[in-house]
């Protein structure tokens, strides 16, 4: 629960999942306070990051520049845009992959993968199949999370990489993930 100093109240999910997240819940909460008590916005873990990106898309609150840079379009743009955000110092990035193919995707994340944190927002575009497909020649080490991999949410569990759930999460009543 976040409250602006208008009183407006916002609310933010912010949930490692066992076995699968590199934070546990103390970690992120701890996180958490330092971001809103200290401004730390380096080092923050995944779910903590995924959270507050998901509070300042619904806010009228600045993300700030350091925490990571936004990329999508084409191949071409996306790497243009890579070089701007190394140029500024970032060393994370999040790619909409929406309009690349699954060589083009691949291609972007073999030559960004050794200059920055990965977020891949792939939309449930993905059948289980052909998401693993995508991502499989890919250490999973070198992602954050890559966000709604597959529509096929009931198979999650099996997912091989780390992965994140958006506001879509909230048509579920119950995540099958143990």
């Amino acid at each position: 629960r976040v409250e602006e100093q208008s009183g407006k109240i916002h609310y933010i999910e912010i949930a490692p999942l066992q076995k699968r997240s590199q934070e546990n819940l103390d970690t992120a909460f701890k996180n958490l306070l330092d971001y809103f008590e200290k401004g730390k916005t380096t080092h923050l873990s995944p779910s903590v990051q995924f959270g507050l990106e998901n509070l300042f898309q619904t806010t009228n609150w600045p993300l700030n520049a350091s925490t990571y840079a936004f990329l999508n379009g084409s191949k071409e743009a996306i790497l243009q845009q890579a070089q701007e955000a190394k140029n500024q110092g970032h060393t994370t990035i999040k790619i909409k992959i929406g309009s690349l193919s699954k060589q083009e995707t691949q291609e972007v994340i073999r030559d960004l993968q050794s200059q920055f944190r990965l977020r891949i927002d792939c939309n449930s575009a993905f059948s289980f199949q052909d998401a693993l497909a995508l991502f499989e020649p890919f250490d999973p080490a070198i992602f954050d999370y890559i966000e709604d991999p597959t529509y096929e949410v009931e198979r999650l569990e099996q997912f091989s990489h780390p992965f994140a759930l958006d506001e879509s999460v909230l048509q579920y009543r119950e995540l099958p993930l143990s």
